[in-house]
């Protein structure tokens, strides 16, 4: 096509003068190579867009005018957030009618798939949002008949989906390509028979499929029971509806974060009990393994020193008779203090057990090891 032939009319805004621009106002995206429409790049009132229109030989073909019109009526039909939007109907000189789509900056999924972006995370949000595009497309009346990971775009912002190609669409009001139409590996089995009719559960049916390709690489088992739901080989036996498979979507969203958090709250506990374990265990090593015990006499005669209350415990009252249980644990955490036979005849050892009103035993010394 020489850059005459391109449109003069004011339509088209220049573009920057790229290797594979050909005239400076659009760039070739893609070229169906079974179908018949290929995508341009453009600039429309300082904005990028996407002109979608019939290839070279495929211009003058009646029927393939009335398809690329259908794609549209259906297209235009349809404003949501996961879809991608369907702006208007132009007549461009070089290229005949063309639709106008917004410009989505993203990749594929499948391409998502092949680079190992995929998460669990990532893929629970994107089915949810492929499931609520479904069931409003669905809502219209329409069946997209060509789900698949390579019409569903992933933005670069926020990697939200964008369901795109509405080329083999249907809808209840449209008479041209009533037959079964699809790639076949995500096409439902009932759609291969003589006579095939076709519903809603045909894209959930693909949809399956593509939930399949995605549980494969994350491993989330979950998901598969859906998936196998969604793809299975009897109509009857899948879910009704996108918003019935939405919601078994959502209830293992539901189910996974409560694990989550019970996760987050034992490890919080182990790491507690951990800890305190070994706390306690250090602690031990420097004291008699009795001296836990908080024993005090019922008089209260002895103020305990906050050390001693820390090794010994609280300061509840015992009775009369547990005084005597009290002299020999403070008589063992001395020795501890005052382990070596010559530190025992210190005047400070003599000192503190005079202190603690400790006297001696008859026939004991300190270090007497009954009198420990």
């Amino acid at each position: 096509m020489n850059k005459s032939d391109w449109d003069n009319s004011g339509f088209l805004e220049e573009l920057p003068a790229t290797g594979d621009t050909e005239s400076g106002r659009m760039t070739e995206l893609y070229v169906s190579p079974e179908g018949y429409t290929r995508l341009f790049c453009i600039r429309y009132f300082g904005r990028l867009r996407i002109l979608k229109t019939l290839k070279e030989d495929c211009c003058d073909n009646p029927l393939y005018q009335k398809l690329l019109q259908k794609e549209f009526t259906i297209g235009y039909r349809l404003d949501h957030p996961h879809i991608c939007r369907t702006l208007g109907w132009e007549m461009v000189e070089g290229l005949g009618n063309c639709i106008l789509m917004e410009y989505v900056d993203g990749i594929t999924l499948r391409e998502v798939m092949e680079r190992g972006m995929l998460t669990r995370e990532l893929t629970q949000k994107l089915l949810t949002e492929l499931g609520e595009a479904l069931a409003y497309i669905h809502s219209k009346q329409i069946v997209h008949r060509d789900l698949k990971p390579e019409n569903i775009l992933v933005t670069h912002n926020g990697n939200n989906c964008k369901i795109i190609d509405f080329s083999l669409s249907d809808c209840d009001d449209t008479y041209l390509l009533k037959i079964p139409a699809g790639t076949r590996r995500y096409m439902a089995p009932e759609l291969f028979h003589p006579n095939a009719a076709w519903d809603v559960r045909c894209d959930l049916y693909s949809l399956g499929v593509i939930m399949k390709e995605m549980v494969s690489l994350t491993g989330d088992k979950r998901l598969l029971r859906i998936a196998q739901r969604c793809a299975h080989p009897e109509r009857e036996c899948r879910y009704g509806s996108a918003e019935e498979m939405l919601a078994a979507l959502r209830q293992t969203e539901r189910h996974r974060r409560p694990v989550s958090r019970n996760l987050l709250v034992t490890a919080a506990l182990l790491c507690g009990i951990i800890g305190g374990w070994f706390f306690l265990h250090s602690f031990r090593q420097d004291l008699p393994s009795d001296a836990f015990t908080p024993i005090f006499p019922a008089n209260g005669s002895i103020v305990l020193p906050n050390e001693y209350r820390r090794i010994l415990g609280d300061e509840q009252l015992r009775p009369q008779p547990d005084s005597t249980h009290l002299r020999r644990q403070l008589r063992q955490v001395l020795d501890q203090r005052y382990p070596l036979e010559e530190q025992q005849q210190s005047a400070a050892y003599r000192e503190e057990m005079k202190g603690w009103s400790l006297p001696e035993q008859a026939g004991t010394s300190p270090n007497d090891s009954s009198s420990r």
